[in-house]
């Protein structure tokens, strides 16, 4: 059975901070993809998996602190409206600073979460990663499934 979650929407939020000139861009690097799951098995997929986690950059003012918050699905829909259960820990969200996603700090992709884009040493920019744990049921019907994850990021007022 393949299976795979993927975001079909990205919601930028730029609430403007104190001192904070440059526009939020946020960039979706890539999808976050379980590949083949068998039956009754769960399949994780963890935040540091270079090839299956989902990957987003977000670039913004130096020194600011941004709030970055998911909004994740309780399932994947498969054919004919089949529903595959998908659960996203408390470690499944890792954030850090440039594009070093072996410096991750892990954080709970449930709930709101504040981070400031660094000051220095290299472009103003962030990366989020995203894992989750697929569970199919020993019936689970063979197909592609999928659902959209959305990710707010939006400037704090310092």
């Amino acid at each position: 059975m393949h299976t795979w979650a993927g975001w079909t929407i990205i919601v930028l939020a730029c609430a403007p901070a104190v001192g904070a000139a440059q526009a939020l861009q946020v960039n979706a690097r890539q999808m976050l993809t379980f590949g083949d799951l068998f039956p009754g098995l769960p399949e994780q997929v963890l935040r540091t998996d270079p090839v299956r986690s989902g990957r987003f950059q977000i670039q913004g003012q130096r020194n600011v602190d941004i709030e970055i918050r998911f909004i994740l699905p309780p399932s994947l829909i498969g054919p004919a409206a089949t529903v595959l259960p998908v659960a996203f820990a408390p470690d499944d969200g890792g954030i850090s600073a440039g594009n070093n996603p072996g410096n991750q700090i892990p954080f709970d992709p449930n709930l709101p979460h504040t981070f400031r884009i660094p000051g220095s040493g290299g472009p103003p920019r962030v990366q989020v990663s995203l894992g989750a744990t697929a569970s199919p049921a020993f019936n689970q019907s063979p197909g592609d499934y999928s659902a959209p994850i959305v990710l707010v990021v939006a400037y704090l007022g310092n």
